[in-house]
């Protein structure tokens, strides 16, 4: 979901003064220790995606927001 998207939802929940901060890139070697992601999958992953893609699949971000 894109941060502008989460914002607007956040807003739409009641949420006020929402603060995105500490973007982190998450590649496919942060899932392995994760068992959601066998083996094999991120074998694939590997396999499949540039190493550039592989490095960068996802972002995590920390949200901090407050409800009146």
């Amino acid at each position: 979901m894109s941060e502008r998207v989460f914002d607007k939802q956040l807003k739409k929940a009641g949420f006020r003064d929402i603060e995105i901060f500490g973007h982190q890139p998450y590649g496919v070697d942060d899932l392995a220790p994760y068992p959601l992601f066998p083996e094999p999958f991120l074998d694939a992953l590997r396999r499949l995606l540039s190493p550039e893609r592989a490095r960068n699949l996802a972002t995590a971000v920390v949200i901090r927001a407050r409800k009146p």
